[in-house]
């Protein structure tokens, strides 16, 4: 079964907090992702910190992703943070399938965790435990939250994720600078590029 992308430190020797900055996640397909023995941290992408150790995120950017869940898989994107001010995330044009449980997901472990400025635009969810994001307690600041749908995207086939003709995803997506066909970038992985193959 497919590893998840994971993000989680412990600085030894009572450190002081980390710093992630400038990550990049776009183009990928997390497809039936998940964990047999601990369904409980099986996310495609996740990002943890902790009390001893807390760490600051800054300009975090998941773009054009297909996320395709299975009986195992909880969340597209999982972010446990304590309390920290954080900048800069950006979650648009993904499509997120078949989670047990929501989307997107933040959760705050302690009082004060922020984000300021946040984007979480022109998504497709569906057919998950939960067809929207939740944000945890964690307090936003400047956040954009519009755009998205909760329609089938109509991929080709359960194993082909390239969308078919008429998907409601195709021209559905905000151009976050990648490239694109058509008259908007698509949402998801695939651009459709007028039949069943599509631009890679």
């Amino acid at each position: 079964m497919p590893n998840p992308i994971r993000f989680d430190f412990t600085i030894a020797g009572g450190g002081s907090a980390a710093y992630m900055d400038h990550i990049y996640i776009y183009d990928n397909v997390f497809d039936q992702f998940g964990y047999t023995n601990n369904v409980g941290v099986s996310m495609g992408v996740y990002m943890n910190d902790h009390s001893q150790s807390p760490i600051t995120y800054d300009n975090i950017h998941i773009y054009n992703n297909t996320f395709v869940g299975n009986s195992y898989s909880q969340q597209g994107v999982y972010w446990n943070t304590y309390g920290s001010a954080h900048t800069n995330f950006s979650i648009d044009n993904n499509i997120f399938y078949g989670l047990k449980s929501y989307p997107v997901y933040f959760n705050s472990l302690g009082n004060s965790a922020s984000v300021t400025t946040i984007s979480v635009q022109n998504n497709d969810y569906y057919n998950n435990g939960n067809n929207s994001p939740s944000y945890g307690g964690v307090t936003m600041y400047n956040k954009t939250e519009q755009n998205s749908i909760t329609t089938n995207p109509l991929f080709v086939s359960s194993s082909d994720y390239h969308l078919q003709s008429g998907s409601p995803a195709s021209d559905a997506g905000i151009n976050v600078g990648l490239p694109f066909s058509g008259n908007a970038p698509d949402i998801g992985r695939y651009e459709y590029s007028g039949s069943s193959s599509a631009l890679v």
